[in-house]
């Protein structure tokens, strides 16, 4: 926002000695460092002066800013296509002292404190985010948990190209975002999983979640501490959040495969030099990068240090690609407003702008060699040498495109099919993601199911007499793969069985002679119903004092007891089924459960179940004649906050937000056993007549068998 004056380098200075110098003498104190400061997305208005902004403009255009003063406010100075012209250079001007002045010294600071500079490198602000990605240690984009925005894809998309580009290891996401409740203490690992998925294959390895509230009060005090109505309460007090070790297990595993070796590309897709300036989502750039070929975005000054090495475009980070698309020029428009494709209206007249010295770097990647797919320029959008700079550019476009050096845009999937260069992936199905790594010269392909059903998809790899195995990154299994088989261009087809929202790695490492493989998909056979009475356990705490029967599996907000129905936190399920043979594999089946479950048979552990299928093997872990088998299920605090509800409240929680906080608390004690609300929390988040969540077990739980 407006805290300094972000065109001006002292600023900068100033706000280290005035804020960031005194921060890290706090924590140095403490005997601890100040490891890593974030730049958020920008979300105020454009600046637009500087008190050095005359003597600058003039400096990096060669002509006086002065005369043409009164374009800023809408008046035209000797003609339209004059005034545009000097607008043009006006913006790129502020783009770049933003960049110099306040991304680059705030990264200068950073350096010499050896602190790494996280940067959300996006927003409504007058700077151009391809510059601004690449002064970050750490680039970042965003997403919401529920808000589906174009800018949510390109920013990470974003983030992640220039890490690629320039050679960064980590690509963080602000993750799951929320605001005015629709997320509140009703995401999960299971429901947040398809999202976070697509914004893996979209080139994040980092999630940094929004938001981690700190919990300053009585243990017993719960939820407790909320950021208002905002983020997911990703904290302790959060009722899945000290049971979610397979889920982070699961991110981790993810992660550092997707942090390790190199992405895959085919293209780089390389934007004009307007300020502002950020990428589009991938349905709105002209040309679209077709399905199966991945692609990074970049800045037009990327254009100066590219090579041409056996005809692939290399960056200096080592990142290579085939083609170089320079796509058609859009409208500019706030990221924040027209989130509509119809609100990016193609250039009309497809009129595309470089300047001279730019169409040079075009110039020497193509006459070293690269495939370039490009609109051919028609002048110069800048006042700077005019009319010159369009007699120069005229030159060099006619000498490129007239006699085909390089393409049109509309020519691209042409280009690919005259360079016999098959997709790098296709899947049969619709809506399957991926992204491919190379790491140590094998191929990991992340490839992930968005949706909340079982598929049998059947993709297609770019990859060649190597044998594929996957890595299953929920419980680390890894095998190889029982059906697949090679296709006759070469490249290598695997049927998957995709769970839920699964995702797997399907990776190549060992090279191999056979063809193809072909086995049965696994089948299972209804052994037992657990249909008998269930003991169920809720914590004294928050639920009935002593334990009930369950005669049958009900959900526990359909249940009669109110004790039960505004039940949240976890509970355990007892119940007891005979075993009369073990010649098969057995597996314990859940069928729904609200929200996750961990299982024990005859009191070994087997683990957490947090998506379907909720099934688990336990052949090892049950006997022959009787078993014990327990579930401790656990659900979200909606119902227990609704139940809350139906009492009446202090005179000081008739608003959402707590407007004084009561002696109780700030003494650090607990609730009082006058007050019959169970819970405490700091915003107000579901009212009395508020719908209550499926909770608990409910099944049906049978026992399977499958044939070893």
């Amino acid at each position: 926002g407006f805290e300094i004056d972000k065109f001006n380098p002292k600023a900068v200075d100033f706000h280290w000695e005035k804020l960031l110098n005194r921060v890290m003498d706090t924590v140095n104190k403490n005997e601890q460092k100040l490891k890593l400061l974030n730049i958020d997305s920008y979300e105020s208005c454009y600046s637009n002066w500087t008190e050095e902004l005359p003597k600058e403009f003039a400096k990096r255009t060669g002509y006086d800013l002065v005369p043409w003063i009164p374009c800023l406010s809408g008046r035209v100075v000797q003609s339209l296509e004059m005034s545009e012209r000097f607008l043009w250079d006006y913006r790129r001007v502020c783009a770049d002292l933003m960049i110099e002045n306040f991304y680059e010294q705030f990264s200068k600071h950073c350096k010499e404190h050896n602190i790494q500079l996280v940067i959300e490198p996006y927003g409504i602000g007058p700077f151009d985010s391809f510059e601004a990605a690449s002064t970050a240690d750490i680039p970042a984009g965003e997403f919401w948990a529920k808000r589906p925005f174009a800018w949510h894809v390109w920013s990470s998309k974003l983030a992640s190209s220039s890490a690629h580009v320039y050679g960064k290891k980590y690509v963080a996401a602000e993750s799951y975002t929320a605001t005015n409740n629709d997320a509140s203490f009703i995401n999960h690992p299971y429901s947040m999983k398809s999202k976070g998925d697509y914004f893996f294959t979209q080139g994040v390895n980092r999630f940094t979640f929004h938001t981690w509230a700190h919990q300053p009060w009585n243990e017993s005090v719960k939820p407790g501490m909320t950021m208002g109505p905002h983020g997911i309460q990703m904290n302790r007090n959060n009722t899945w959040v000290p049971k979610s070790r397979a889920y982070f297990d699961y991110l981790a595993r993810s992660q550092y495969l997707l942090q390790e070796g190199d992405f895959v590309a085919d293209l780089l897709y390389v934007y004009s030099e307007n300020a502002p300036n950020a990428p589009e989502w991938r349905e709105m750039m002209d040309p679209i990068p077709p399905k199966g070929y991945d692609y990074d975005v970049a800045g037009y000054k990327v254009l100066q240090q590219l090579k041409v090495e056996n005809g692939l475009i290399v960056t200096p980070a080592g990142m290579s690609y085939k083609i170089l698309v320079l796509p058609y020029e859009k409208f500019q428009t706030s990221i924040w407003e027209n989130q509509k494709l119809e609100s990016f209206p193609k250039n009309p007249n497809n009129i595309v702008r470089w300047r001279p010295e730019t169409l040079k770097e075009i110039q020497r990647l193509a006459d070293a060699g690269a495939t370039i797919v490009a609109p051919k320029p028609v002048f110069s959008p800048s006042l700077t040498n005019y009319p010159n700079a369009d007699t120069e550019v005229k030159k060099i476009a006619n000498l490129l495109w007239d006699n085909e050096t390089i393409q049109k845009p509309e020519h691209l999937s042409q280009v690919l099919k005259s360079m016999h260069l098959p997709p790098d992936f296709e899947a049969q199905q619709k809506d399957i993601n991926y992204i491919h790594r190379n790491i140590k010269g094998s191929d990991f392909y992340f490839v992930a199911n968005p949706l909340l059903e079982q598929r049998e998809i059947t993709c297609s790899f770019r990859v060649e007499g190597k044998l594929p195995e996957l890595w299953n990154p929920e419980n680390g299994e890894i095998t190889t793969a029982n059906n697949w088989k090679k296709l006759e261009d070469g490249r290598t087809e695997v049927t998957l069985n995709m769970t839920p929202s699964g995702a797997v790695f399907v990776v190549f490492i060992n090279e191999t002679d056979k063809t193809g493989m072909s086995q049965p998909k696994q089948e299972y056979n209804e052994l037992l119903q657990l249909n008998n009475s269930w003991t169920v356990t809720f914590d004294p705490k928050w639920g009935l004092k002593e334990p009930v029967a369950f005669e049958t599996l009900i959900p526990w907000n359909q249940h009669n007891t109110e004790e039960i129905k505004y039940y949240s936190g976890s509970a355990g399920y007892k119940t007891t089924f005979n075993i009369k043979s073990k010649k098969e594999k057995l597996y314990l089946d859940l069928g729904k459960v609200e929200v996750m479950a961990h299982v024990k048979i005859n009191g070994k552990d087997l683990g957490l179940l947090w998506k379907p299928p909720y099934r688990i093997e336990i052949t090892d872990a049950v006997t022959k004649g009787k078993n014990t088998l327990e579930i401790e299920v656990t659900n979200l605090w909606p119902n227990r906050l609704i139940g809350d509800e139906q009492y009446s409240i202090s005179a000081t929680r008739k608003e959402q937000f707590e407007k004084e906080f009561p002696q109780w608390l700030l003494d650090g004690k607990s609730q009082p056993d006058s007050i019959k609300r169970k819970t405490y929390v700091a915003f107000r988040h579901y009212k009395k007549e508020d719908q209550l969540l499926p909770s608990g077990l409910i099944g049906p739980v049978k026992i399977l068998s499958s044939p070893k």
